[in-house]
């Protein structure tokens, strides 16, 4: 990444990337705010029914004993899952917060590209050199992604398997078990496992559309007058650009908006297969 900065040209650029450093900052805090209102919202309708919030056993405190036991045995079961919950931020953000990133850096260089040959005080060579610049800074670009590629396919292939099993449970319990205040808190955690994936799905299919966009913006380029060197050069970067940055859960399928869908039709799936085996009926 610092590479990457370090091909940063003018102010525009960098305000360019500042704008995705914010808004990485700001996803952040969203996602901080829900995943954190699922857990205040599960702690507050656990005391107010006068029950532990998880109901996690704890050997040193009784809960049953009084008032006392049950805020000491609360306040814990609550720091226990803050910490667990902010770990799990972490692990859902760190991969937008990249890919967001990738993207500001490839706004970059097709600004880069827009402007080649635009300046008539340039000469061929200086040109050329700009060209090789703008192929540079494309490959530590496919370099950082290919950096980030396997760690990212395994968490979004274990998002991806648990996900739609316990978005379909969730629902199940919605509509089979919860009282009231509890659906309103599993309706919350309901929304955070719709935004775990949503947004680094919608964002890889953005990242493929910039890629096309790249090759088209070097095909518009002013290339028709240059020397057959700048050309060939350009012909081996349109090809390279062409090869679209995908990213795979597992390494097994691409990770975009359709997989997103798949998932979420699996949590449905899950539903009709209680329904029809009445199971919801045998656990009450």
């Amino acid at each position: 990444m610092d590479a990457l900065d370090e091909r940063l040209q003018s102010d525009s650029d960098r305000m360019k990337i500042h704008k995705a450093v914010a808004s990485s900052n700001y996803l952040f805090m969203v996602y901080a705010v829900l995943y954190i209102s699922y857990t205040v919202s599960v702690f507050v309708v656990g005391l107010a029914n006068g029950l532990p919030p998880w109901m996690i056993y704890n050997p040193f405190f009784d809960w049953r004993k009084g008032v006392a036991s049950l805020w000491l045995h609360a306040i814990l079961e609550y720091i226990l899952m803050l910490s667990m919950t902010i770990l799990v931020i972490i692990v859902d953000t760190y991969t937008v917060v990249f890919v967001i990133n990738f993207r500001a850096h490839i706004d970059v260089l097709k600004d880069h590209i827009r402007n080649l040959r635009t300046d008539p005080l340039q000469s061929e060579a200086e040109n050329y050199d700009e060209l090789v610049c703008n192929i540079i800074y494309h490959k530590l670009i496919l370099q950082c992604c290919n950096l980030m590629r396997p760690v990212m396919s395994k968490t979004i292939f274990i998002q991806f398997l648990l996900v739609g099993v316990v978005l379909g449970v969730t629902m199940i319990n919605v509509l089979y078990f919860s009282g009231l205040f509890r659906a309103i808190s599993s309706i919350l955690f309901v929304a955070a496992l719709l935004f775990e994936t949503f947004p680094f799905c919608y964002l890889c299919d953005q990242l493929v559309n910039d890629c096309h966009e790249l090759s088209n913006l070097l095909g518009e380029s002013h290339w028709i007058d240059a020397e057959p060197k700048y050309k060939s050069t350009l012909k081996f970067f349109m090809h390279n650009v062409q090869q679209p940055i995908i990213f795979t859960a597992g390494g097994i399928f691409s990770i975009s908006l359709n997989s997103n869908i798949k998932v979420a039709k699996f949590a449905f799936s899950v539903m009709t297969i209680v329904q029809q085996m009445n199971l919801a009926d045998r656990f009450k």
